[in-house]
């Protein structure tokens, strides 16, 4: 069982420029996943999160780490299936 547990796992490394936190990271991913054809209320159905908590969550108020959960795992999904061999992200 073990086995099959870690043949299944991903790995993801962020690598943050100093004083930026996991947080910031996470809105300007999600900011620069919107554009003219994705839009914020397709984010929130992607997430199945309310829209006024996304909204909140793009312009980097504070919001529920649920929120925060809940983007990341679809961003997860998102590299893995758009990139399958990716096991990095750099950001500057």
């Amino acid at each position: 069982m073990e086995n099959k547990l870690i043949k299944r796992m991903k790995v993801l490394t962020i690598y943050l420029s100093e004083g930026d936190t996991l947080s910031q990271w996470a809105v300007k991913q999600a900011n620069s996943m919107l554009n003219e054809r994705y839009k914020l209320v397709h984010l929130a159905l992607d997430m199945k999160a309310p829209y006024h908590s996304v909204r909140r969550f793009i312009s980097g108020e504070n919001v529920a780490l649920e929120i925060q959960d809940k983007f990341i795992s679809l961003y997860l999904k998102h590299v893995y299936s758009t990139h399958p061999n990716t096991y990095s992200v750099v950001d500057h």
